[in-house]
């Protein structure tokens, strides 16, 4: 069972770093929030376009700083039985889950455009449940 939470935990690591390298590498704006600004005719273009590019890169490199960080606590602390590792990671998922999953949910009530709220908040249950498990 130990090893399964090891594995658990690292496969949240790599959803969050998956949503990490799409804002570090990938495009500016993203799809969704592409359409998001499409309703108010917002061309992301410019000095607008230069302040997303800067946001993008921070909120990805902070991301895949927490996935390292997270699979990091896991390999080492989980493994070691360290119950103050655990409580960090659950504290860490919880951080940044929760206000980027409501903050995704809210766009899309207000939008209608479909954003990764679910996703988020998929990866936040996982990591809810993997701590849930690591402590039985």
């Amino acid at each position: 069972m130990f090893d399964l939470v090891v594995l658990f935990h690292l496969l949240v690591a790599a959803g969050i770093g998956y949503f990490a390298f799409r804002y570090a590498f990938g495009p500016v704006p993203n799809a969704y929030q592409a359409r998001i600004m499409h309703l108010d005719e917002v061309a992301p273009d410019g000095q607008l376009l230069l302040v997303l590019t800067l946001l993008y890169r921070i909120a990805g490199f902070a991301l895949i700083a927490a996935a390292l960080g997270y699979a990091a606590l896991a390999i080492g602390g989980v493994t070691a039985g360290l119950f103050w590792a655990k409580a960090v990671m659950l504290v860490m998922a919880l951080v940044v889950g929760l206000p980027v999953g409501i903050a995704g949910y809210r766009a899309e009530v207000a939008t209608t455009v479909v954003t990764p709220w679910r996703a988020v908040f998929g990866l936040t249950g996982a990591a809810v449940l993997a701590f849930v498990l690591s402590v039985m």
